[in-house]
């Protein structure tokens, strides 16, 4: 079936009209014949919304979970199914995930952009932090005050 795509992009979430192209008339219903007496069947145009919001600190997250979009495509280029990651987040339905993983497929380029960034974001963070407080020693020091409060 070919399909023809139309995407707006609201306030919260992305919002994704889709229409079928095998269309006899073209209002706000799409049909396509039916092998049963040859008759049409009508179905209303559907408007999905993708369950994505950004945070206040521009991390995107699944709908009102605390699951962000990383986890779920970190997953899914893992190798697991849609149904393996709502059974492993089980704060995620499985409708939802569905709808991610379609939205990542469609726009692979622009997600792998947002995870690069992130990445990039959460290294010069680790680096910042490594500078503040030295990794180094951190077992011994924290034997030493493990010991000196046993006494």
């Amino acid at each position: 079936m070919d399909s023809l795509l139309r995407e707006r992009y609201p306030i919260k979430g992305y919002e994704v009209k889709l229409w079928l192209d095998k269309q006899v008339d073209f209002n706000d219903s799409f049909a396509y014949n039916t092998p049963i007496g040859g008759r049409l069947m009508s179905l209303p145009s559907v408007t999905e919304i993708i369950p994505l919001e950004a945070d206040s600190s521009g991390v995107v997250r699944v709908g009102k979970t605390r699951v962000t979009l990383d986890t779920v495509i970190a997953a899914f280029c893992e190798g697991a199914t849609a149904e393996e990651i709502a059974h492993q987040y089980p704060s995620l339905n499985l409708a939802d995930v569905y709808h991610i993983i379609g939205y990542y497929l469609r726009r692979s380029s622009e997600v792998e952009q947002y995870l690069r960034e992130r990445n990039a974001k959460a290294d010069a963070l680790r680096r910042q932090n490594e500078a503040r407080f030295d990794p180094q020693g951190v077992r011994a020091r924290l034997l030493a005050r493990r010991t000196g409060r046993a006494r």
